[in-house]
């Protein structure tokens, strides 16, 4: 699967991918506005399949020495792990030693995340919008 940055053509699809994360509470306009101010600041980056169709998209925010997966969604099956791996490699590129997320626990991503050596999770009660996440952290080096 090829990984790339983002670009504002690139926002429509970004926004099919990431409906299957059930934004309910946010509304749909303020959600596109978001994804088109994180693809101008370079922080979203998209997968693409063999048919080089975008089928995943993620979102990364490095801020304080550390990289937060801000959004992580896929809709063919590796496109998460792929994803991940990047945001892994870019952080050793950039010397940045966490890696960290947030995920409703509707979402059930815990297995995924645990599987792919993310040691740190704390389960959040009643944190966005009074549901449950977790927080998930991964020590790279």
């Amino acid at each position: 699967m090829l990984i790339r940055k983002a670009t504002l053509d690139d926002v429509h699809h970004i926004s099919e991918v990431v409906q299957v994360l059930d934004f309910e509470k946010v509304k749909p306009s303020s959600h596109l506005r978001l994804i088109c101010q994180q693809v101008r600041k370079g922080n979203y980056y998209v997968a693409l399949n063999q048919k080089k169709i975008i089928v995943g998209a993620m979102c990364l925010i490095f801020e304080e020495n550390s990289c937060q997966i801000y959004l992580l969604a896929s809709k063919e099956k590796g496109g998460g792990i792929a994803l991940l791996r990047f945001a892994e490699d870019l952080c050793r590129k950039t010397n940045t030693p966490k890696l960290w997320c947030w995920s409703l626990v509707r979402y059930d991503a815990s297995v995924f995340y645990k599987k792919n050596g993310f040691e740190e999770a704390y389960l959040l009660r009643k944190q966005w919008f009074g549901e449950d996440c977790w927080f998930f952290g991964k020590v790279l080096h």
